[in-house]
């Protein structure tokens, strides 16, 4: 049996986890929203062996007291994709549900891209996408899509039979990010290390220029929610007077939890490079989130520049 965890039928993932279950001659159930106890529970009760899900709803998963409650010995496999991973969580997912992790990125216009698999070396499992998968060719390349040096930061490309033909209906759009020899450009930046193996910084569009760094807001999100009284994070950039932009980190706790902003840069401080630090942080209750459990940074942005706004005002 299969648990794809909250699947939209028009995602990639509908296209996958499900059919592999199906032709396999497997059982297939479904979520019809994100919730983590009950997953847990389907596992246990479906006798699920093979699950799928994305990382901020298997990190909640796996912080749940159910954890140890629930019988997961049929669990097999687990996958993940659709948003970064923390390396702490592949590792963490490994202890806690005793199964295989497998962790790569999905794009639905373009198929898988990557993968781990369970004879990479633990660093490579737990701080990579892994190796492109069977038939898909992968590049890193600049603003100019020339390709860069090995282990250089770039915007992530990549051909395969499985790319689309086109966004029906816009072609512009199309050409946007198709070129003539089927290279689809994904807006992703990351990089390729001399073994292949792939790692994601974060989307070209959430990148903040501070002073002239690049800052990935993923990196910070990413060490912040190894803090166990962190539950959700988001980074984002707000217009600046002297930097360009500033970093400023929305946090959602773990119910009764306590934190400061002074805390959060503390905790960060030594960890991460300095010009990355949190500059601003905002304690939120709750985040605007898509369907897909993907936090809305759009609406942050709006949020705060409507608030420099009145303060300027």
């Amino acid at each position: 049996a299969a648990l794809p965890n909250s699947v939209l039928m028009y995602h990639l993932s509908a296209g996958a986890a499900p059919l592999m279950s199906l032709l396999s001659g497997g059982k297939l159930v479904l979520q019809s929203r994100v919730d983590p106890r009950e997953a847990l529970r389907l596992i246990e009760e479906e006798r699920i062996s093979f699950a799928v899900g994305a990382p901020r709803t298997e990190m909640l998963m796996v912080r749940l007291s159910a954890v140890d409650q629930r019988d997961l010995s049929s669990l097999r496999v687990f996958g993940m994709g659709g948003s970064l991973c923390p390396p702490e969580l592949i590792r963490t997912l490994k202890d806690r549900l005793g199964c295989v992790v497998f962790n790569g990125p999905g794009i639905t216009e373009a198929g898988f891209v990557s993968t781990t698999r369970p004879n990479d070396p633990e660093a490579a499992q737990a701080s990579t996408v892994g190796r492109p998968a069977t038939g898909v060719d992968v590049k890193i390349v600049d603003d100019d899509r020339r390709d860069v040096a090995t282990g250089e930061a770039g915007e992530i490309a990549c051909r395969s039979a499985m790319v689309m033909k086109g966004y029906y209906g816009h072609p512009e759009e199309t050409a946007e990010v198709l070129d003539g020899d089927g290279w689809y450009y994904s807006g992703d930046v990351g990089s390729l290390d001399q073994d292949g193996y792939l790692s994601i910084c974060d989307r070209k569009k959430d990148v903040i220029n501070r002073g002239g760094e690049n800052v990935y807001p993923a990196e910070i999100e990413r060490y912040l929610t190894t803090h166990p009284q962190i539950q959700m994070v988001a980074v984002i950039g707000v217009p600046g007077e002297v930097s360009g932009e500033r970093v400023r980190a929305y946090i959602q706790l773990v119910e009764g939890a306590e934190m400061t902003e002074t805390d959060v840069v503390n905790y960060c401080r030594g960890q991460i490079a300095n010009y990355m630090l949190p500059e601003e942080v905002r304690f939120v209750k709750a985040f605007p989130l898509s369907a897909l459990w993907k936090v809305q940074k759009y609406k942050l942005r709006e949020e705060a520049i409507e608030e420099l706004a009145a303060k300027d005002a």
